[in-house]
């Protein structure tokens, strides 16, 4: 009994050892959007379904990337979790007691609950369920994570009131009522998709099957959750997104068109309704000085350009002010506004109003003129509709000032064949020039002899009578139209440079800052030569090239200082050549010469993603009242990330100052920042912090975005995140990733509630975190690398010796966060302490094993004599 017992403490404390001294933990994330009602926003994830509710009959719940959409007669009632993927959904008993039944959704998302039981009538949730998979990944160690939900299976008029729901590697047996475990039947492989033997009458399930990575059919008992049959399957194909379903009538959901979720009839040759479908498409921000945002949604694609059928005014929460989409006319004739631009303050009301441009789709009726719509800021309403004369591609929508005196802004339009001044008051065409046709009255003079097409830019007032004056490019030629007041308003021009050989790229030419810093601004013009681009910048006031970039496609960013005292501000160009190979400079831009390349960039950092840039400048550190210079590298070993920073007055030869993100790998965690993307600043709490957009290494970690002080050389929060375009909106960031859809993130609001327990500079450490919320979450970090994540309210850590900054993250329900900083000196000698441990452990085994075992020995020889 004794070598039992022995036995036993021995297995146990090297298992606790193992677990939760050894081995650490998965990031997390979370992101919002509003609520639509006007369409449906985002691919369906999962399998739609009608479902009956009394009192309103047969609705249908449509699932997506962003949110769940309850829908009748083909209209939409609620959208319930907006901004969040909807992987998974069932139907239950009416669990509030409302007379409807309610639903349970699983949500992609890895930092608060994913699985929420709500209220089909209020929305409310009533309860909510955390799975979570302990496995064992090599190069990671044990990963306690909340996993994606792949199937939930529940009938509502069963007797018994459970559900079946599969996360990871884990297949549940749920309470309806509560969300409680009743059993969990673990897979050695992650399951992809659940079903019963049940029909639809509400039977109970006598089993239940699932698919598992590893290619087999599982069949478990559904009372036990005991395997009964598992036999090989063959490949899966989850057809869930795309499948054709009817209703109680037999009309037939169609949800794989390109632009719109509709019912048809049995014979599939008519509809019965249409709902339109947006994609996320960034956001505006708005210069009106409040916090308020303008969310973009894109509708279909028109000759490779997203036109915008949904736009939504936003606070920098996320809350919604208003919405508006495209009337069914608009989206059938004009296929989405081609241009969107804050305007002036039409109506008058001290609000900016909006600008929609629409042309006429190719499949329209022919005729049907472009047309200009003016929203109103502040109620998202239609002031005006302002139709042009021709059928035409607008290109361009620049407001203007007032020209009639009536006291409000005008509006400039440009089209491929027209250009058009509208009345800010009406949308009323005050004065048209027809392009390139100079036998013709009323043409437009600076396109005179052009033929091809033309794009209009505003070029600020070059003349200085107080109007704006117009860059024009053509794929040949760039001139500059200047303002008069002939007529109102008319335009003269004058030549600033052609293309010597091969075309301009009019889509990727644009204003670009006043570097001559003579109030004007300059043209990047995009040249293709064959294969080859080359980026030119000319001044907007003569056409003078300043600067001439070759290579594949160089993100030139203006510095804003003149680093050489030449009077003229510089830039940085990033690249990254076919052969991967980084290249960061910082030119000069009165003439383009190279005034320094930054060295040290490995090759297989080499990353062109997104217009992303790895470099940009900071504050003044040294005082010599000039900026420094920023650049986010990967350690050269690809284990590791640091920013160096140098004093431009100072000298280039070596980093004035190195920041370590990470130093390198770190033994206990076993994983690293591997590459750099992107480094701006961002301006919080009048200071300005670092923005560092890497990437951890592990497809289950991903990209991630954490603020940065640079001055203190601490971090200020993680955000689990890609970073295409960041801001601070009063106490938000809003964030835009790659695939241009915008999160709302809570800045960090303060230090955590968190206590070191007993001696601080011996490891483990011990911590006592906040407790009373039963889903706060706790990430720690080990010099800004994920060591332990828990929902517990203590935790244990294992920490090398030296000196180290912990970083505590935790978060809410709400997820509201606290960041904490907390740096210590680990002493020498833990693995001394480590052996004196196991040591104890296998003293203790002797202490009551060997005393038993002689025993139990004496016992047989006793019995033998």
């Amino acid at each position: 009994m004794g070598t039992k017992i022995g036995q036993k403490i021995i297995v146990c404390s090297l298992v606790f050892y193992f677990v939760f001294v050894l081995f650490p933990e998965r990031v997390l994330s979370a992101q919002t959007l509003p609520p639509s009602l006007k369409g449906i926003i985002g691919e369906m994830t999962a399998q739609p379904m009608f479902v009956e509710l009394a009192g309103q009959g047969e609705v249908l719940l449509l699932p997506t990337k962003a949110g769940l959409y309850l829908v009748k007669d083909g209209q939409i009632q609620k959208h319930f979790c907006p901004g969040q993927e909807v992987m998974a959904l069932a139907v239950l008993p009416d669990l509030d007691r409302d007379g409807q039944k309610d639903l349970v959704v699983g949500l992609k998302e890895e930092l608060l609950p994913n699985v929420l039981a709500l209220s089909s009538e209020k929305g409310t949730i009533i309860w909510r369920f955390s799975p979570v998979n302990k496995i064992y990944k090599e190069g990671y160690g044990r990963l306690d994570y909340q996993p994606e939900i792949t199937g939930i299976i529940c009938f509502p008029d069963s007797n018994e009131q459970v559900l079946y729901l599969s996360a990871g590697y884990s297949l549940y047996k749920l309470s309806v009522f509560n969300g409680g475990v009743l059993w969990e039947h673990r897979e050695p492989g992650k399951i992809i998709a659940i079903s019963t033997d049940a029909d639809l009458s509400g039977k109970s399930p006598g089993y239940i099957t699932l698919f598992n990575v590893r290619g087999e059919d599982v069949t478990i008992d559904s009372q036990a959750g005991k395997e009964i049959k598992r036999q090989p399957a063959g490949q899966f194909q989850n057809m869930a997104k795309n499948v054709w379903i009817t209703d109680s009538k037999g009309r037939v959901l169609r949800t794989d068109l390109p632009s719109e979720v509709a019912l048809l009839d049995k014979e599939l040759t008519t509809k019965v309704w249409s709902l339109p479908k947006f994609q996320t498409n960034g956001y505006l921000g708005l210069s009106d000085g409040s916090n308020d945002l303008i969310l973009l949604y894109a509708m279909g694609q028109d000759a490779g350009i997203k036109k915008q059928g949904l736009i939504q005014k936003v606070t920098n929460q996320g809350e919604l002010i208003w919405e508006y989409g495209l009337e069914s006319s608009f989206l059938a004739d004009y296929q989405g506004m081609e241009l969107i631009q804050i305007g002036g303050d039409f109506n008058q009301d001290g609000v900016s109003d909006i600008l929609g441009a629409l042309s006429p789709a190719a499949s329209a009726e022919s005729g049907l003129p472009a047309k200009v719509i003016a929203i109103s800021g502040h109620s998202g309403e239609i002031i005006w509709e302002g139709n042009l004369i021709h059928p035409t591609k607008i290109s361009a929508l620049i407001p203007y000032q007032d020209i009639n005196n009536d006291g409000v802004p005008e509006v400039f339009v440009g089209t491929i064949s027209n250009a058009y001044l509208l009345d800010g008051a009406e949308g009323k065409i005050i004065r048209d020039w027809i392009y390139f046709n100079s036998q013709k009255d009323g043409y437009f003079e600076p396109t005179k002899g052009l033929e091809q097409e033309v794009l209009l830019i505003p070029a600020g007032d070059v003349n200085k009578d107080n109007l704006t004056d117009l860059f024009v490019l053509s794929s040949l030629e760039v001139r500059l139209g200047l303002s008069n007041r002939v007529e109102g308003l008319d335009f003269y021009y004058k030549e600033l440079t052609v293309a010597s050989q091969g075309e301009f790229n009019l889509e990727e030419s644009f204003s670009f800052d006043d570097l001559n810093m003579d109030g004007i601004p300059e043209l990047l013009l995009t040249q293709e030569i064959g294969e080859q681009k080359v980026k030119m910048i000319i001044s907007g006031a003569d056409g003078e090239l300043m600067v001439e970039i070759k290579g594949s496609k160089p993100i030139l960013k203006s510095t804003g200082v003149d680093f050489n005292n030449n009077q003229v501000l510089d830039i940085l160009s990033y690249q990254v050549n076919p052969d991967r190979v980084v290249t960061l400079q910082l030119i000069d831009g009165l003439d383009g010469k190279t005034i320094w390349t930054s060295p040290g960039f490995p090759a297989e950092e080499g990353l062109n993603f997104a217009e992303m840039s790895p470099s940009c400048f900071v504050d003044d550190l040294n005082g010599d009242g000039m900026p420094e210079l920023a650049i986010l590298k990967a350690a050269v070993s690809g284990r590791g990330l640091f920013i160096d920073i140098y004093d431009v007055a100072g000298g280039w030869a070596e980093p004035y100052k190195t920041l370590q993100i990470q130093a390198g790998a770190y033994p206990k965690v076993n994983r690293s920042w591997v590459w750099g993307f992107n480094l701006e600043t961002v301006g919080l709490y009048a200071e300005k912090y670092l923005a560092v957009t890497g990437r951890l290494d592990g497809s289950d970690v991903g990209l991630n975005l954490l603020l940065y002080d640079y001055k203190e050389e601490k971090v200020l929060g993680f955000y689990p995140v890609s970073a295409r375009a960041i801001a601070v909106r009063g106490d938000s960031l809003v964030i835009e990733d790659l695939e241009k859809k915008v999160s709302f993130w809570h800045l960090p609001v303060g230090q955590g509630e968190i206590e070191l327990i007993g001696d601080s500079n011996r490891s483990p450490l011990r911590f006592k975190l906040r407790s009373g919320d039963t889903f706060a979450r706790t990430k720690i970090y080990i010099d800004n690398i994920l060591a332990l994540e828990t929902l517990a309210d203590t935790a244990e850590l294992e920490i090398t010796s030296g000196k180290h900054l912990l970083g505590i993250a935790q978060y809410d329900l709400l997820g509201e966060h606290t960041y904490q900083n907390i740096p210590v000196e680990i002493a020498a000698g833990n693995v001394g302490r480590n052996i004196t441990t196991v040591l104890t452990i296998v003293l203790l085994g002797l202490v009551f094993g060997v005393p038993a075992y002689l025993r139990q020995r004496i016992r047989a020889g006793v019995k033998r004599g």
